[in-house]
């Protein structure tokens, strides 16, 4: 083509076509001039070979570097750099494009060796792979991140980034690939949010959605940059994740959306612990801390344990959170306890007040001014062991005494520390009548970490002690002695038994009454559901029940584990357990296999899985298929409070509530007694307060063990005292809760309402004369008087046949001037009846040496009436059991008999004294 151009030709070259061929002819130097010419103008091809990773990094410049060369035409062709244009050209570029890669591949503080070919240079890309979320990965591989970011413009070396399962980024430099991954994790970014409550379904979840949805689609309005999924959790209560993965700049943007509906349009609820005191009196404490009303709604519950709920607005919700734990947290509250024990004792060692466990909690309770006044009273005394510290006592305690016993450690059944303890317990006791106290309380000293006694030899010490005391007849004024078991100790039941047994056999002896009652907290607690459905606590063990039915706990699969279940099957026998163990039950259902050895006709064996709401239902379950298979009784052991590891509070709330709804819902015709058996001291303690919380206009029945022992002996007499036991109420204590922001007001309060209440209260003591002479009629007068003014009235449990009674000034002064009107007419009457009837008839008691005695007035009287029930004393002050049916009367203590006889006195004429009365008849 080049030879073809005219401009080739001239007046001394010549060019000619031969055979396909085109030949030059002219002078031989002028020849090779246009020859040399020509060849520097024929266009040559060089190929550069470069593998596809390596064209990416230098592919930037490489364009730039073909527009600045039009004269050289450059192709990439599959693993190839085509350079085609003339030679001149074709070899400059070709230097161009190899200092270009030189230059990719210069690493600051080290140069490249000389020598190094192209194709090694190739060979020299870096690498770095990273692990993002798969979210991510899939965001960027769907859209135009790589090609949208060309990093090479922004870094001083080109980089590659593919997507596969990681990210990988390529480059000749090492700062480069940092530099390119830190831009990635700036621009790029995945977040998760997570809905709860009523954003976590439907309604609400859609509702979200909508919000999302909208804000993404206007993010993506001119490119995709921003993705949303909605991700569903499988967990109860529901929750939802929300995955936001896209440019930073827009993830930000949708979190704000959502974040700004969760703070000012949805609504939420957040639960705070408080304590249970403040449960019952929230709302006047909301008040009293002066807070800001706001939308937020507040409710306080129970369940699942003490808690206030604060729903609103998130925003709202949040700030009143954080501003009422504030305020809770500068709250101070104390209890007042009205007729409460009169005296505490406490043990202590080396006069240490927090020597012992039961120290450091009077001391918490009592605070500084328990601890000021014994460190004070310590100071100024020497204590032996056995010896008594006294302090008075505090509001805040709700006691008027504090004897410290100096105690020694646990040195066996012979050593000194036994001596020391029992003469601390007894001087205790004699303080208590010396001082006119009441009422005392004693806890179980000497078990734990300090003292180390074994429990029994504790519990021997203790009873023995009271019942020395007992016998002495010197118990003054002290009517009541407390025995504090603490429920949460762990050998708090062994405890509870030994020591209930112990004092049960020392009621009496040889006829000397020592403990009149003996009542626990512990004692049957029965009361009236349905209208005549029996609903009764006992504390117990499950397996001793002779009920038509007994539920078992159980996991079915497992019977081993949970104690309770273990101990029904083994009363039950390996019959039943196999039955249980290969049934299918499905959740919620009340499984009936026969009772076995059991004594019972059924078994009902449920799981309460550790559900709330479920064991409500099974309770109710359980009811009705009682009633449908004709079961009078039954017996329902705390579901899921044992082994399953609940809150006693909330099992005994879900029990009852079932019962309730269960017994009021449908009459029942059969089932007439539910008894709820508790064997744990704390469980038995927490659905007694549930119960009366939650049935309380129902008449509650206590019936302690001793009552059951000792009832036949009551029926036995018809004396006075049986009568006026009529007049006997049942003692509440009345607790007061202060709450407040200053511990100095709280304490200042309860001392003025303690102050106001021993100024407004009497107690008075009526002995057994006083009481001599009453008629049915005079004891109802009383009771109604008593019932009308609220008087508290018990027997005097050391001094049989007086009452004491104690209320408000103007109640207990109306008794008193009823009684003190009452007995001295009785008195007078009686005094003159005696008087007259002694002068017609006369009884007498055959004595010594066979000689009749004449017996006093008032045996005579009391003979004569037929009134035998206390007994006679005869003129030697001797007391006498009498059977008139034989004329017999029995001396108590020896036994020995004597025989009596009638005289009666023809009308108009007076007996006369004879010595001999065997001379005279009937």
């Amino acid at each position: 083509m080049k030879l073809q151009d005219p401009s080739f030709t001239t007046d001394y070259i010549k060019v000619y076509t031969e055979s396909g061929y085109s030949v030059v002819v002219g002078e031989a130097e002028v020849v090779k001039q246009k020859i040399t010419i020509l060849e520097k103008s024929v266009p040559v091809r060089k190929e550069l070979p470069i593998v596809e990773k390596q064209l990416k990094l230098v592919e930037e410049e490489f364009i730039r570097m073909r527009a600045h060369c039009p004269e050289v035409k450059m192709l990439i062709s599959n693993t190839m750099i085509i350079l085609e244009g003339l030679d001149k050209d074709v070899q400059s570029g070709a230097t161009k494009l190899d200092e270009l890669i030189k230059k990719s591949n210069h690493r600051p503080g080290k140069d490249m060796q000389s020598g190094t070919t192209q194709h090694e240079l190739m060979k020299k890309v870096k690498e770095k792979r990273v692990k993002l979320p798969p979210d991510l990965l899939n965001f960027i591989k769907s859209s135009a991140v790589i090609h949208k970011y060309r990093l090479q413009q922004s870094l001083r070396n080109p980089v590659s980034l593919v997507v596969g399962s990681d990210l990988v980024l390529s480059s000749l430099s090492s700062d480069a690939l940092d530099e390119a991954l830190a831009i990635v994790l700036r621009d790029m970014s995945v977040e998760i949010v997570i809905l709860q409550n009523a954003t976590a379904e439907p309604p609400g979840l859609d509702e979200v959605k909508e919000i999302l949805i909208k804000a993404k689609n206007e993010e993506n309005r001119q490119e995709f940059r921003v993705d949303v999924s909605f991700i569903p959790g499988v967990s109860k209560p529901a929750i939802t994740k929300v995955r936001i993965v896209g440019y930073s700049e827009n993830v930000n943007k949708l979190k704000e959306v959502l974040k700004d509906y969760q703070m000012n349009h949805f609504e939420t609820a957040v639960m705070i612990d408080i304590s249970s005191e403040l449960v019952d009196c929230f709302h006047k404490l909301f008040d009293l801390t002066a807070m800001k009303k706001t939308k937020v709604t507040m409710k306080t519950s129970n369940v699942p344990h003490p808690s206030v709920f604060i729903s609103g607005p998130y925003c709202l919700v949040q700030e009143v959170r954080a501003d009422l734990n504030a305020k809770l947290a500068g709250v101070t509250s104390d209890t007042l306890v009205l007729d409460g024990v009169n005296v505490l004792v406490v043990p202590m060692l080396n006069k240490g007040l927090a020597s012992t466990k039961i120290g450091k909690c009077l001391m918490k309770k009592g605070g500084s001014t328990i601890r000021r006044n014994f460190a004070l009273m310590a100071a100024t005394c020497t204590l032996a062991p056995g010896d008594i510290l006294q302090l008075d006592g505090s509001p805040s305690l709700g006691c008027s005494k504090i004897y410290f016993i100096e105690c020694l450690p646990w040195d066996g059944v012979k050593g000194q520390s036994v001596q020391a303890l029992g003469n601390g317990l007894k001087r205790c006791l004699d303080l208590c009548v010396q001082q006119c106290w009441c009422s005392v309380a004693f806890p179980v000293i000497g078990p734990g970490i300090v003292l180390k006694y074994p429990l029994r030899e504790a519990i021997r010490i203790l009873t023995d002690t009271i019942h020395q005391f007992g016998l002495s007849a010197s118990s003054g004024s002290l009517s009541k002695i407390h025995i504090v078991i603490r429920p949460d100790y762990p050998d708090s039941e062994e405890c509870y038994s030994d020591v209930h047994r112990r004092i049960s056999l020392i009621t009496s002896k040889g006829g000397q009454v020592i403990v009149t009652s003996l009542t626990s907290d512990l004692d049957e607690f029965t009361m009236t559901v349905g209208g005549i459905v029996k609903l009764q606590l006992v504390f117990g063990d499950i397996t001793n029940e002779t009920t038509d039915a007994v539920v078992n706990t159980t996991l079915f699969s497992d019977c081993q584990t949970d104690s309770l279940c273990k101990d029904i099957l083994t009363k039950a026998g390996p019959h039943v357990e196999a039955i249980l163990k290969s049934a299918k039950v499905n959740r919620g259902d009340v499984f009936q296999t026969q009772p076995g050895s059991f004594p019972c006709k059924a078994i009902l064996h449920v799981c309460g899985d550790k559900d709330v709401g479920l064991i409500e239902h099974l309770v109710c379950r359980i009811i009705q298929h009682c009633e449908s298979s004709g079961y009078k009784s039954v017996a329902i052991p705390a579901i899921c409070a044992g082994a399953g590891g609940l809150d006693p509070d909330v099992v005994a709330l879900a029990i009852l509530r079932g019962i309730k709804t269960a017994t009021s819902s449908t009459p029942l015709h059969f089932l007439t007694n539910i008894r709820l058996v508790l064997i744990k001291i704390n469980v038995f303690m927490a659905f007694k307060h549930q119960t009366t919380l939650m049935f309380s206009h129902a008449v509650v029945k206590s019936v302690s063990v001793a009552e059951l022992l000792c009832k036949a002996q009551k029926n036995a007499t018809k004396s006075i005292n049986a009568d006026i036991n009529t007049l006997c109420t049942r003692g509440h204590q009345s607790v007061f809760l202060f709450v407040g922001l200053c511990e100095k007001k709280v304490k200042d309060a309860k001392t003025k309402l303690k102050d106001l209440y021993l100024a407004q209260c009497l107690t008075k003591t009526f002995m057994k004369d006083q009481l001599e002479g009453l008629t049915q009629d005079d004891l109802k007068s009383l009771k109604q008087l008593v019932e009308a003014e609220g008087l508290y009235v018990q027997r005097d449990e050391f001094g049989p046949g007086r009452l004491t009674v104690s209320g408000p000034n103007h109640g207990v002064s109306q008794v008193v001037q009823m009684i003190c009107t009452i007995t001295p007419l009785k008195r007078n009457l009686r005094l003159k009846e005696e008087e007259d009837l002694y002068n017609r008839v006369t009884w007498c008691i055959l004595g010594h040496c066979n000689n009749w005695e004449r017996l006093p007035k008032t045996a005579n009287y009391s003979l004569e009436n037929n009134d035998r029930a206390g007994g006679i004393l005869d003129a030697q002050g001797i007391s006498w059991s009498v059977d008139l049916q034989r004329m017999e009367a029995k001396r108590e203590g020896t036994g020995e008999m004597a025989k009596l006889k009638r005289l009666q006195n023809p009308p108009g004429e007076r007996i006369s004294c004879h010595t001999r009365w065997s001379f005279l008849y009937t």
